[in-house]
């Protein structure tokens, strides 16, 4: 198993960042919850889906927006 570290900071990136993880032959992405990525939720999702590479991300908007799983806190009831 390797770990493949790839970084996107624009919506530009991600398209190349995708490449990479197809170019990689990538089984499993996780998505940080860094504020760039939540705010591309759809996107990744759609990116995700269209290379057909099974992604995880911290939160259920991900799932919402078509992505394969989430796994984390639901904020709302943290807040609770």
């Amino acid at each position: 198993m390797k770990l493949h570290v790839l970084n996107a900071s624009s919506e530009r990136d991600l398209g190349t960042a995708f490449e990479r993880i197809v170019a990689l032959r990538v089984g499993g992405l996780v998505i940080g919850s860094d504020p760039f990525f939540v705010g591309q939720l759809e996107a990744l999702a759609a990116l995700t889906v269209r290379h057909a590479v099974p992604a995880i991300f911290a939160t259920r908007e991900f799932v919402l927006a078509g992505g394969l799983i989430s796994y984390g806190a639901n904020v709302i009831d943290a807040y609770r």
